[in-house]
């Protein structure tokens, strides 16, 4: 897993014209004030912070390396900025490292907030697995932080663009967390998987299901981390060919069947997601 990239997908053409257009936003990287030139935010004069996605890199408050290290994660920076040129917000969406709650999007504030003690649970939970090395554990908080700020600014979409949602928003914007990394980043396959493997780690937090987990917002972790194995597969499955095997016997011919299940859905969820998408992509 290492040595993964971040980046824009060159093949992909709604990444590519989402590089190139501009929509007279930037990103503001905010750190103590400052902007990604070094200049304080008073004295960048090109930054119309009115219509820009922004990271405000509150300091830590947890006293940790690895909580620190995504507080400076260029990876992270990487994504935003590709949002940021592609997407035109009506509004300033602050995207707030440190914060006292979350992850979660407040729209009256038009704010993401994201706290250092839910980026301590990621490592903490991927440190307790025995297959996951040491080398590996900041890619892989990484990968959940950017799946959990797409999530997030999912949310943001539905509510700054008024996009019509049948169903649980909350399975939506998993969706379309999952649909973005693997359409516009770099090993963005990857990122979805260990997203789904926080979902996994969490399933196993209960031995039972109440029946007041049924009345969640959220779908059940476990259904969280089969929907992403059955969306990475379904948008590549000659990649992913095994994915979907959960070694329980499961005949051939009852696998192939999700198998393009899973493929349909992934095209119906690409085609409805950017056509909603597309009238914001200017």
């Amino acid at each position: 897993m290492l040595g993964r990239s971040a980046g824009c997908k060159a093949v992909n053409a709604l990444c590519i014209l989402g590089l190139v257009l501009s929509f007279g936003t930037s990103l503001v990287l905010a750190t103590n004030g400052q902007t990604s030139t070094g200049q304080t935010s008073s004295e960048s004069e090109d930054t119309d912070q009115d219509e820009a996605i922004r990271l405000v890199r509150n300091p830590p408050v947890i006293d940790n390396a690895l909580v620190t290290a995504i507080h400076e994660s260029a990876r992270m920076a990487d994504l935003i900025s590709i949002l940021d040129e592609t997407l035109l917000m009506p509004h300033e969406l602050l995207i707030q490292l440190a914060a006292d709650e979350g992850p979660l999007f407040d729209p009256a504030s038009n704010e993401i907030r994201i706290p250092d003690a839910f980026i301590e649970e990621i490592a903490d939970r991927f440190s307790a697995a025995d297959h996951v090395e040491q080398d590996d554990l900041l890619l892989l908080v990484e990968d959940v932080m950017l799946h959990t700020l797409i999530h997030e600014i999912g949310h943001a979409l539905v509510a700054n663009y008024g996009i019509p949602v049948l169903g649980r928003e909350e399975d939506a914007v998993d969706a379309l967390a999952t649909l973005l990394l693997i359409e516009f980043y770099e090993d963005g396959h990857e990122v979805a998987l260990s997203a789904a493997e926080m979902f996994a780690m969490e399933s196993e937090d209960s031995d039972t299901i109440e029946e007041a987990d049924f009345r969640g917002e959220h779908s059940l972790d476990a259904q969280r981390y089969y929907a992403t194995l059955c969306h990475v597969h379904g948008s590549s499955p000659e990649d992913f060919p095994d994915l979907l095997d959960l070694d329980d016997g499961e005949s051939a011919d009852s696998l192939a069947e999700v198998s393009d299940r899973c493929v349909s859905e992934y095209e119906l969820l690409s085609e409805n997601w950017f056509s909603l998408l597309d009238p914001h992509l200017q």
